[in-house]
């Protein structure tokens, strides 16, 4: 297809461009907040609960405390926080525009050419950062889930054991 047809067809070529770069932006900046809440959700769910297991342990009235079975599924359900915290790491990455790709496949392409191609590029790698996102977002909901379980199960302990 000739250039001018090519205009034509895409007249909002430069607007889709510029939305298109600043998709990048979002994801990374929604896939770094997400990070960061899990990070501070696995801090703040290990200290509680080792924290109450520290409180019991000390104002226990004897020297043995019976680790029944409330104890060990909290146990669980902590390693299972843990275990989806760390998936959120090492599980998929954000998708972004390579410059080498850039430079070795498009640095001769006129600008309007150039734009269209970034902007279709752009628009793959946002529904896959979306995806990614979203993931991690379902993620922390499973572990602050499990963390209401583990809570409820601590109390179950303490209760039993006090």
């Amino acid at each position: 297809m000739e250039q001018q047809d090519l205009e034509k067809q895409y007249p909002s070529i430069k607007y889709a461009y510029e939305i298109g770069i600043k998709s990048y932006d979002w994801c990374i900046h929604r896939s770094d907040a997400i990070d960061n809440t899990i990070d501070k959700l696995l801090g703040w769910f290990s200290s509680v609960t080792l924290g109450v297991i520290t409180l019991v342990i000390t104002k226990s009235k004897v020297f043995t405390i019976d680790y029944n079975i409330w104890f060990y599924i909290s146990i669980g359900l902590l390693i299972t926080i843990v275990l989806l915290g760390i998936y959120t790491k090492v599980k998929g990455s954000l998708m972004l525009l390579s410059p080498e790709k850039l430079y070795n496949e498009n640095l001769h392409k006129n600008e309007f050419t150039f734009k269209k191609d970034v902007t279709s590029w752009a628009s793959q790698a946002f529904i896959h950062n979306q995806s990614l996102v979203n993931r991690k977002g379902m993620i922390s909901v499973a572990m602050i889930g499990c963390f209401i379980l583990e809570i409820i199960t601590l109390a179950m302990w303490v209760t039993s054991v006090l």
